[in-house]
């Protein structure tokens, strides 16, 4: 008889709190209808999107030093949306931003998805005559490249985990950001447009 019991709180709790759960959703989902779309949903694995005339006004001007500081700071990671992404782009500006869980934004069953409330535009002129590799070049790449680096130049492996990217005229320069002097020494060139790495040293 306990037996039976305990299984019957068991089961009673289970449906109570997937009642709750759905009772959870709902809600989510009303306070998403009421509100209206603040979030622009993001397709994943793509990272792509395809905002109305309205997003495309919303989007915060960016400075090509900014675009490049954040796409530098991306970096392989468990969790799908928390890297910068090139999102959308037309012929004369392009859209980025970083994609994260958005709750209540899917369906009365889809608890979730992922979209952007706060996105940025660039010039496109500007990142074809000075970062022509901006949609492929970032921080996940560079970090690739430079795993290669290492196993030929040991020495290069300080800069793993301490570096910095600059933007010049004719590479991606990846320097030394630590306070022993034997890394702030050590630079890498990396190709502007695909980013592969350009050689050894400074003046490769």
């Amino acid at each position: 008889m306990m037996k039976w019991i305990r299984r019957l709180r068991e089961f009673v709790v289970i449906v109570l709190l997937a009642v709750a759960w759905m009772f959870f959703l709902i809600l989510a989902k009303i306070k998403w209808i009421f509100r209206g779309p603040r979030v622009l949903p993001v397709s994943i694995p793509e990272m792509t999107c395809t905002p109305d005339p309205a997003w495309l006004e919303r989007a915060q001007e960016a400075a090509l030093d900014t675009f490049f500081e954040n796409r530098m700071s991306n970096r392989r990671r468990k969790i799908i949306g928390a890297n910068w992404e090139v999102l959308y782009e037309d012929k004369d500006t392009v859209y980025y931003g970083r994609p994260h869980t958005v709750f209540g934004a899917g369906g009365l069953f889809r608890s979730a998805e992922f979209g952007v409330d706060l996105w940025f535009r660039v010039p496109r002129s500007t990142l074809i005559s000075r970062f022509p590799g901006y949609a492929v070049v970032d921080g996940r790449s560079l970090r690739e490249e430079m795993e290669a680096v290492f196993q030929q130049y040991p020495k290069y492996v300080e800069l793993r985990n301490q570096w910095v990217g600059q933007l010049d005229d004719d590479a991606v320069v990846v320097c030394g950001k630590a306070d022993v002097e034997e890394v702030n020494t050590l630079r890498l060139r990396f190709s502007l447009t695909d980013g592969r790495w350009l050689g050894e040293g400074p003046n490769a």
